[in-house]
């Protein structure tokens, strides 16, 4: 069944409004994301080792990187490949999401809209995304 989508997304939460007809589905999914691991009896982020310093930012990196993508294929499955999608969000995250829908075939030709928002609560983006798709049938 056609419809519109509308995703808002930051590094912590989405929210994926579905509109069908006179229907609206709201579905908001919380990521595990773990921007700042905190161990126990932790002090500095490196060692030394004689004249050489050993840091975990490349792990960390990796790590924040499969997290993420794992985060934004929760979110695609979610979506429905027949709907319109426009993506909100205040961040990257929009972007990395964007990024990868065009990695999966239902999606690779589909045009996406992405556009910039602020933390905004699930009415107001119901409503922001009943306005863009009323704007956009004009």
């Amino acid at each position: 069944m056609k419809g519109h989508t509308g995703i808002w997304i930051d590094g912590t939460k989405a929210i994926i409004v579905h509109l069908y007809d006179q229907t609206e589905v709201v579905d908001v999914l919380h990521s595990d994301v773990d921007y700042r691991q905190r161990f126990e009896g932790e002090s500095k982020a490196f060692t030394r080792l004689g004249d050489h310093f050993i840091s975990n930012e490349e792990k960390e990196e990796k790590r924040l990187y499969h997290e993420r993508k794992n985060f934004c294929n929760d979110v695609i499955a979610k979506l429905d490949p027949e709907c319109d999608i426009v993506i909100y969000g205040p961040a990257q995250m929009k972007h990395e999401l964007h990024r990868t829908l065009q990695q999966f075939h239902e999606y690779h030709s589909k045009e996406i809209e992405i556009r910039p928002a602020d933390e905004m609560t699930d009415r107001q983006f119901v409503r922001t995304v009943k306005d863009y798709y009323q704007s956009v049938a004009l």
